[in-house]
């Protein structure tokens, strides 16, 4: 008894978070590097042609890109999102609106239905008007929840060809742009100088 006991805690946990969603899938791009480049994980790759796995989850700043030839992974390297959220959709709108029912003296229950306060005669004859909240309510509805971050909506396309231009002194700039917005993917690669001649 006692180990089952033991055990359920384990076996809910891990079930909670195998339920869990998972990240945003990368965007397959492509690159080739005009030098030799060396990557945040130490990898150096030569000049050439590079197939390329954007990953990111959709919010904040931090980006990884994957280097592949021949579908082989050649090293990876750290990358800035520049012009995404900053953070996760509906985070920050659940939490302003759990602030904004508490400030209203709302309850809400197990079964996600909401209470009005009770309107006491004192209340009622200064005035005060207390707001009316039903569980029918947008800012409740699972409809107007924030859809889940989309390539295709950010301005990306899957095969987009990143850009590589001259970066600060020593270093190559790799950016992937978005086609409809300031958002992009940004990665500073220092460059191998080639040994002899």
């Amino acid at each position: 008894m006692k180990v089952r006991l033991a055990l359920a805690p384990a076996l809910a946990l891990s079930l909670g978070l195998s339920a869990m969603p998972t990240a945003v899938e990368y965007l397959p791009a492509k690159t080739s590097l005009p030098q030799a480049a060396k990557l945040g994980d130490g990898s150096v790759l030569p000049a050439g042609p590079y197939d390329v796995q954007i990953h990111f989850k959709g919010y904040g700043n931090a980006a990884e890109l994957w280097f592949f030839q021949r579908d082989q992974l050649k090293g990876k390297s750290p990358a800035e999102a520049r012009g995404f959220p900053s953070a996760a959709p509906g985070a920050a709108a659940s939490a302003s609106t759990l602030k904004q029912q508490k400030a209203d003296g709302a309850k809400i229950h197990d079964k996600g239905e909401i209470s009005s306060p009770k309107v006491d005669d004192a209340a009622a004859q200064k005035g005060i008007n207390y707001p009316k909240m039903e569980a029918t309510d947008k800012q409740h509805s699972p409809a107007n929840a924030p859809a889940a971050f989309s390539w295709e909506k950010a301005g990306f396309q899957k095969g987009q060809k990143g850009i590589v231009t001259p970066g600060p002194p020593g270093k190559l700039k790799l950016s992937f742009d978005s086609a409809n917005s300031a958002a992009g993917i940004i990665a500073i690669l220092p460059y191998v100088e080639k040994q002899g001649k």
